[in-house]
């Protein structure tokens, strides 16, 4: 293959240098301006596409025009319940994690796409002890909750002292 420029022409050919350089510009130009459609289409979900819940919490969704299905990604992370004749959806978190939500018109054909984001309350306490964890909600005072992750044993307690005080409830409203 022969070179573009041997010694000789080089010095005396200052036009070819010059359209070349003009070439190499107009190249890396154009790899950018491709580079920006591809980003534009592959890009992460931006802020607005990003919907935060909290853990065993509820949030009340508006939805695009002409929904008509919703796909959760994963359902064990998030849950949905379309009200209001397909206009708005109720969005649960029901485990840690990250998934994403679809909404589809009648034909089948996405109208829109949401990555959603379940994240723990911040309003609590963590007690790690070893390998175990203990959660509390501590709104004035610190009680025990239940929370993914929590030790077995503490759970049960937690949930044994719940099944007690609205069986005392029930029975107290009875009289």
């Amino acid at each position: 293959m022969a070179p573009i420029a041997t010694p000789e022409s080089s010095t005396s050919n200052a036009p070819v240098r010059s359209r070349m350089k003009t070439a190499r510009w107009v190249s890396i130009a154009s790899a950018a301006i491709l580079g920006a459609i591809v980003a534009s289409h592959a890009a992460p979900a931006s802020a607005a596409d990003t919907i935060a819940v909290v853990l065993d919490q509820a949030k009340v969704l508006q939805l695009p025009p002409n929904t008509a299905t919703i796909i959760v990604g994963n359902p064990l992370i998030a849950d949905i319940t379309m009200i209001n004749r397909n206009t708005q959806l109720i969005l649960t978190g029901k485990s840690f994690g990250q998934t994403n939500m679809i909404a589809l018109d009648r034909k089948g054909n996405s109208i829109g796409e949401s990555t959603v984001i379940v994240r723990a309350a911040k309003t609590g306490l963590l007690v790690q002890r070893g390998l175990t964890q203990e959660t509390y909600s501590c709104e004035p005072r610190c009680q025990p909750t239940i929370t993914l992750g929590d030790d077995p044993k503490f759970t049960r307690g937690a949930i044994t002292a719940v099944t007690a005080r609205s069986s005392a409830v029930s029975t107290a409203s009875k009289n």
